[in-house]
């Protein structure tokens, strides 16, 4: 039967797995911030550009810029935007 509370709940616990899912240290990648730059710069980009090509927040992009993680989906963008492979940016240890 159709429950109001049931189905909040049932809202709340995809909610929930939902930011688990975005904010989890798994699901995250590092990204070579100087490879990054070189393959921006050999385009003939800037900071700005790649944000304003990608669609991906300056936060998100500064953050990736300054040595921060970012969701595969975001590198993925980003390597699309580069035209590069994900290889060419990841980092590595």
């Amino acid at each position: 039967t159709y429950s109001p509370l049931k189905q909040c709940l049932r809202g709340l616990w995809y909610l929930g797995c939902r930011i688990r899912d975005r904010t989890s240290k798994e699901n995250k990648m590092k990204l070579d911030e100087e490879k990054l730059k070189f393959e921006v710069s050999k385009r003939g980009m800037n900071q700005t550009d790649l944000i304003n090509q990608s669609g991906i927040s300056k936060a998100t992009i500064s953050k990736i810029y300054n040595g921060g993680s970012c969701s595969p989906k975001t590198a993925i963008k980003l390597c699309e935007v580069l035209e590069t492979e994900l290889e060419k940016i990841l980092k590595t240890k």
